[in-house]
C-alpha cells in the first residue's frame, strides 16, 4: 500500500490542505496569536518600579515577580456564554477589555502589604492594586479633597479623559 505513488500523492495533498486549514483557523481559534506583544518582562518590572516610587505604592525593599497571561475567567465566559471566540476576538480588537496583560507583583516575604501592577501587551499602564494591613493608619481626606485629587491625578497621571464622563451626575451620586 505505501509503495504506491497514488497513495503518497493523496496523503501529501491531504497534509497540504490540513496545514493550510490550520494556518487559516489558528488565529481565530487561539486569540493570543493576534496580540502585539511590545513590552518585555524587564520593561514591565521597570515601569512598575517607577510607578511604585512616584506614588509611594507597595512595601519598601521589596521583591518583584512578573507574568504574562490571560484573564481565563473572562475568556471562558465570553467564549461560552456571550458570543463565542469571534466575540472574544472582537472585544480584544476593539480594546473594550484587555484580557492579555502583564502582571507585576511587588511584595516582601511575611508582610501583608503588597502591590500588583497591570500593563497592556503594548506597554500601557492598565491598573494597579495595593493590599494594605488592617492595622495600618493612613490619614483620611475629606470627600471633596479626595474627589479633587482623584480627578487631578486621573487626568495628569493616568491619561483618563474625564470629558467623556458626566462628573456632575457622579458627584450627585456620591452625596
Amino acid at each position: 500500500m505505501f509503495y504506491n505513488k497514488k497513495t503518497w500523492f493523496i496523503l501529501s495533498m491531504l497534509a497540504f490542505f490540513c496545514a493550510f486549514g490550520a494556518y487559516k483557523i489558528f488565529p481565530r481559534t487561539f486569540p493570543i496569536l493576534n496580540i502585539n506583544l511590545d513590552m518585555t518582562r524587564e520593561e514591565a518590572i521597570s515601569n512598575s518600579k517607577i510607578i511604585s516610587k512616584k506614588f509611594k505604592i507597595g512595601p519598601d525593599s521589596s521583591f518583584w515577580a512578573s507574568t504574562f497571561g490571560v484573564d481565563g475567567y473572562a475568556q471562558n465566559f465570553i467564549e461560552l456564554d456571550a458570543g463565542g471566540t469571534s466575540e472574544f476576538i472582537k472585544i480584544l480588537d476593539n480594546k473594550y477589555y484587555e484580557a492579555y496583560t502583564w502582571k507585576v507583583r511587588q511584595y516582601k516575604p511575611n508582610d501583608v502589604n503588597e502591590a500588583w501592577y497591570s500593563f497592556t501587551p503594548e506597554g500601557n499602564v492598565y491598573g494597579f492594586y495595593e493590599k494594605l494591613s488592617d492595622d495600618l493608619f493612613i490619614k483620611s481626606l475629606s470627600r471633596k479633597d479626595a474627589n479633587n485629587l482623584a480627578e487631578k491625578q486621573s487626568i495628569e497621571d493616568w491619561n483618563i479623559d474625564l470629558k467623556n464622563y458626566d462628573l456632575v451626575e457622579i458627584k450627585e451620586d456620591l452625596k
